[in-house]
């Protein structure tokens, strides 16, 4: 990719796990919000 982003990165729902695998994220590790613990996904964005 010359331009733009590379990365796409979510803080996810851990009860949309499923989803976010169905679309091609992976996870990364958690973090915490103000709600609660949250997943940190991430996908390698490709050129088309």
């Amino acid at each position: 990719m010359s331009e733009g982003a590379s990365l796409l990165c979510v803080t996810a729902n851990p009860d949309a796990l499923l989803f976010y695998k169905a679309c091609g994220l992976t996870v990364v590790g958690e973090v915490q919000t103000q709600f609660d613990v949250a997943l940190r996904m991430q996908n390698k964005l490709s050129a088309t």
